[in-house]
């Protein structure tokens, strides 16, 4: 390779899910998607593609009052209107994360001026935008805003929030039955894409557990027991062989629901929802696996 980088099966590598890369990285190397460019790309197809992967995307209300906003704030901006405005209007840009976000809640802030600024060509598509579905839109968006930025640090790994991070967003695309039909093609799109396409890896188990306040999977229980599994197959690649040990996983009974808390979690920060319970809120079994006993204890 150009920089003459050595690679093995120990080495990881991020990238940005490009095919381009991932054929330079297919081979002696543990490839990692970059699960910012996993998200992003799914909020993109929602809001501005009519087929992925030969499959229609099915987000047409928002398309189409997203695609309203597009034509009015390019308007205010070529007509240097927007200084009028309480708040500058975003333009939409496909280099940006979450970039459909900002153009919406900008245009949100200012959607009640709007209406003595417009021109009359412009008002037509200004009529046509519920602003009740608009706000909807952009209170769900801003959990996603909230993942990336936790992903986009660059001076310390992120790569243990992934899989927390991920159920966080799987329990927030829930349907309510007061939910708008709009709101409802979102989240149907968005957890079937989430699912389908971004799929954790062994790294995302094991480092998450490695976590002390992660380590009992609180978000979700149920996937504890496949890191312990693979974080006692790494001890045992790295001891001497002797006779097996058996181990049984702990098993955790959270004092509380799972649901979604948006107050708390709003006050609290995102990273709290994902943290374990207090411990003398759990009930535990004991285990027989010594070297992790008093890690999980």
């Amino acid at each position: 390779m150009e920089y003459h980088l050595t690679l093995d099966d120990n080495k990881f590598v991020v990238y940005d899910n490009e095919n381009k890369m991932k054929s330079s990285f297919k081979d002696l190397c543990t490839r990692v998607g970059c699960s910012i460019h996993y998200l992003n790309e799914q909020l993109q197809h929602c809001f501005t593609t009519d087929i992925i992967d030969k499959m229609p995307v099915d987000c047409d209300i928002v398309q189409e009052m997203f695609d309203s906003i597009r034509q009015i704030v390019s308007h205010m901006r070529r007509s240097h209107k927007q200084s009028k405005l309480f708040r500058k209007l975003q333009s939409y840009s496909d280099s940006r994360f979450n970039s459909a976000f900002y153009t919406m809640d900008v245009f949100l802030i200012v959607f009640d001026e709007l209406t003595g600024i417009l021109d009359r060509t412009y008002m037509n598509d200004y009529m046509l935008i519920d602003k009740d579905l608009l706000a909807s839109v952009c209170l769900f968006l801003k959990p996603f805003e909230e993942v990336i930025e936790h992903f986009s640090c660059d001076a310390k790994p992120t790569i243990y929030k992934v899989l927390l991070l991920r159920q966080y967003l799987l329990k927030h695309y829930k349907i309510h039955p007061d939910d708008h039909d709009g709101m409802q093609q979102i989240k149907i799109f968005l957890e079937k894409r989430i699912q389908d396409i971004w799929i954790l890896q062994d790294v995302h188990y094991i480092t998450t557990f490695l976590h002390p306040s992660m380590k009992n999977f609180h978000v979700n229980p149920d996937l504890q027991e496949k890191a312990i599994e693979l974080v006692q197959q790494e001890i045992l690649k790295r001891q001497p062989i002797t006779p097996s040990n058996t181990f049984t996983p702990t098993t955790t009974t959270p004092a509380r629901t799972n649901a979604l808390d948006s107050k708390s979690t709003a006050s609290k920060g995102l990273l709290s929802y994902c943290f374990d319970i207090p411990k003398n809120d759990l009930q535990s079994t004991s285990i027989s696996y010594d070297e992790l006993k008093e890690y999980i204890a």
